[in-house]
Parts: C-alpha cells; structure tokens; sequence
C-alpha cells in the first residue's frame, strides 16, 4: 500500500467546477450572499426560486472551502445528540432538532430529483456505535431519545463492520452524495436569470444600517444580507465567544467491498466511515477520525499518520489515494445559530456551528434563512436563533471556551513569540501537517505567508518565518 496520499480532497481533485469573475464594482441587489459553500449556494438557489435577485460573493473559489472537504453524510442522526438535546432542552426541542435534519435531507433529495442532479447519492443506513459496555449504553440511551423525537431508530447488534462492536443506533434511509458534483449544479443552477456569482472577492466590513457590504471589489448595497462563511466574519463578540472551531482527518482509499452504511463511534475521539463509488473500479472508503481543538492538535502529522495506520491495518485498502483534513464550528449548547446575526436586526442573517453534520444543516439553514429574507418563519427558527438561547445551556462549554481564549489571548502571548490572529488577537500556532498558522479561540487559519485561508479573520496575518520542522 502506499505510504503517502495526496493531500487533497476527493471532493475537490474531482470536481471540475465552473469559475465565475470577481465583482466588477459598486453594485445594489436584494439579497447579498456571502460564502460560496453548501449554505451558501443552497439559499441562493432557494431565493432564487423564489424570484428574488440575488448576488453571490465568495473570498477564494466556490466549493473550496470547508464544504469542499467534509465527509458528506446526509442523515438526521448526529452521534449522540438526541439525549443530550432531550436532557438539557426537552423532549419537544429535540424533536424539533429531528424535524428539521429529517426534512432537510428530504428537501435535498428532492432537489436532487428536481433538478435531475448527478452526484453520486446513494441512500444508505446511518449508525452510531459502541466499542465498549459502556458505550452500549449510551447507545441504548441515545436511540430511546431519537425514537423520542420521532426518529426511525432502532438498536442493532449485527453491525456490517470486521472488528468487534457492542451494537449501534441505527436509523435507515439517509444518504451521501459527491458535494463537488452538488455544489457545481447548484453554481450553474443559480447563474443568470438576474443572479450573479462572484468569486476573489473579499467581504470587508458591514455597514448593518446602510445595508452596505464593503469588498476589495466594490460596495454591494442590499435589502438583504446572509452570511454563510461557516464563522461568521464580522462578528468580534456575541457570537464567537459561544463557538468554537475543531479539526479532524479524513483519508480514502480503494476497498473491494467496503462496509455498506455510515458509521461513526461514540467516543469523542471518533472513527467514522462510510463508502463512496469510484466510477472506475473499486469504491473508496472514507476513514475519519483524530480530532482536536483547531490550534491544539499537537504535531498535526501525526494525526495524520495515526489514522493512515489504522485504515491499513483494518482495512487493508489498496492504496490510500487522499487525505484531507476538515473544521468544524461547536456551539456552547450543540445547537446550531441560525437566524438574524444581529439581536434588533431581520435584515442581516447567518449560520455557524453545525459540528460535524454540516450537510443537513446547512439545508436547515438554507430553508430558515431564505424563508426568513421572504417573511415567513419555520416551525425550525425559534430553536435555532442564536438571541434566543439561555447562556445557561451549556455553561461548561461557554466557561472553557472563554478560558481558552484568555490563555490564547495572555499566557501565550507573553511567551510565544508566533503571530497574532487578526481576528481578535489570540495567539495562532504553527500546523506542521497544513503548513498554516491556526487560532485555538475562533479557527481562522492562514497561509505560510499570511493569507487567510478560513475566516473570521478579514486581513492577512503579519506571519515571522515558518518554524523549522523538527
């Protein structure tokens, strides 16, 4: 097998996709979009239908982002979600967290058929299972409170995987797709007609009474404002002292006959898999897992090396062909924001914190947000608006995510001589495996030479010298 994969994403090294200028000046239009990813793109494309006029900025290449690097599993069972939502919010906010994800990857399907899209989707069983007793019981836990909230899930013992497991949730009928694939339909979906994309153009400020964004390219003036960029840029306070960013690894390679379902473990130091057709032979078979604080993963090669190890050793794939790494954003109560960006403001939306189920979330926050800009609400909003949640919930995480910042902000600070973040002034650390500079506080992340390459960060970082590798 071959020691070393691409550090690519599938995703991206096989999707070709349509390129689209920067903007090419001052321009007005009812809504502004800004973020070329799934969110992005999917509430384009929904307003669009809707008949709204619609302009679309992104800051690098459309697709290249985050969405562009996930492991696409579109399901409405998210690890062990449903027990903690039902203790800390309730059985009835629970079921309204699964209305939404189940109608969201209803409402994708259904696009995809609409519009006759091909993206390799395949429906398919979603899984969350135990490795130890324990963990058995937090599975039998976990699938009580999924049935709860009006979920299919059921627990089941004869896992198709070649190592020993004590059982998992499972819920049938989810799917996954090829994103690139997606997200290209989309792009061309949504060109013309009176809607514009944009990308290599950079959102600077935001004026919130003007309804003005201000770019490298030009000043935008709108009646509306959605702000898709996975963290959402602009914000230095309410919002990012609730969130947090996460990193983990994902590698692919060729196997014969890969377990068939999507599976990921209980521990908060996962395993996940799931299969992908090639087209050309074998199907791969995505092997994720490693995950850390973005800023806090130690030597990211070994993250990487670990779980190469652990795909070769249990699933003896021909060659691992790609390896990429993927960012999540957590809130303090692992629900998503998703809404108005400001408290006193119904003009100027946004949604971040998706964990690690970006995909049915970000339809979630497509529906929410363009019914949102049309008048309307969904039985979703209330749930999901960030002004509209207790501090309480999740008091643990808000306190160690306020710590660490301090730290970042402080300590480090005096004894580290490595760059600051222009976000908000934490620390950044050098990423051996990505060759970039990460902030542990909000997950901007920025080339060896200090570009941004992952918001909230705005201007390029004042980067010393790379770090010698050890």
């Amino acid at each position: 097998m071959e020691a070393s994969p691409q550090r690519h994403s599938l995703w991206v090294a096989t999707t070709e996709m349509p390129t689209f200028s920067p903007l090419p000046g001052d321009t007005r239009t009812q809504v502004l979009v800004i973020g070329g990813g799934l969110t992005g793109l999917q509430t384009a494309y929904l307003l669009k239908r809707a008949g709204a006029e619609v302009v679309l900025i992104e800051r690098h290449l459309l697709g290249r982002g985050v969405s562009g690097h996930t492991t696409a599993k579109i399901t409405a069972l998210h690890g062990l979600t449903y027990h903690r939502l039902e203790g800390m919010l309730g059985s009835d906010k629970a079921a309204v967290y699964a209305d939404a994800n189940q109608r969201a990857l209803e409402a994708m399907l259904e696009l995809i058929a609409t519009e006759a899209i091909d993206c390799d989707l395949v429906r398919e069983a979603a899984c969350t299972y135990a490795v130890t007793p324990q963990e058995r019981e937090d599975v039998e836990r976990e699938a009580e409170s999924a049935r709860a909230a009006g979920l299919a899930a059921d627990v089941r013992d004869d896992l198709p995987l070649p190592y020993e497991t004590r059982g998992g949730v499972w819920l049938a009928d989810q799917a996954h797709f090829h994103p690139g694939h997606y997200m290209r339909a989309l792009a061309e979906l949504i060109d013309g007609g009176g809607c514009r994309l944009h990308e290599q153009t950079t959102a600077l400020s935001l004026d919130d009474e003007a309804m003005s964004v201000t770019t490298d390219r030009g000043v935008v003036t709108a009646e509306h404002v959605v702000v898709a960029t996975h963290f959402p840029v602009f914000d230095h306070g309410p919002l990012s002292m609730r969130a947090m960013a996460r990193r983990s690894y994902v590698v692919a390679g060729r196997v014969s006959e890969p377990p068939q379902g999507m599976f990921i473990t209980v521990a908060d130091d996962y395993k996940s898999l799931r299969p992908q057709p090639s087209g050309d032979g074998a199907p791969y078979l995505l092997m994720g897992g490693e995950p850390h604080r973005t800023g806090e993963g130690g030597d990211t090669r070994a993250r990487y090396r670990a779980l190469e190890d652990w795909a070769a050793d249990t699933f003896e794939p021909d060659a691992l062909e790609f390896a990429w790494s993927t960012q999540d954003i957590w809130t303090n109560d692992d629900v998503p924001f998703i809404g108005r960006f400001r408290k006193d403001n119904e003009r100027v939306w946004m949604a971040t914190g998706f964990k690690g189920w970006g995909m049915t979330h970000s339809m979630v926050a497509a529906r929410i947000m363009s019914e949102a800009i049309q008048g309307r609400s969904t039985p979703w909003s209330e749930l999901y608006d960030p002004w509209e949640r207790s501090l309480l919930h999740g008091a643990g995480k808000l306190l160690s995510q306020a710590a660490v910042s301090i730290k970042s902000l402080v300590f480090e600070k005096m004894v580290s001589g490595d760059p600051a973040c222009t976000h908000m002034g934490c620390t950044t650390q050098w990423n051996e495996a990505e060759g970039t500079w990460d902030c542990p506080c909000h997950g901007s992340r920025f080339a060896e030479g200090g570009q941004v390459m992952h918001g909230p960060a705005i201007e390029p970082l004042k980067t010393p010298p790379r770090p010698s590798p050890e």
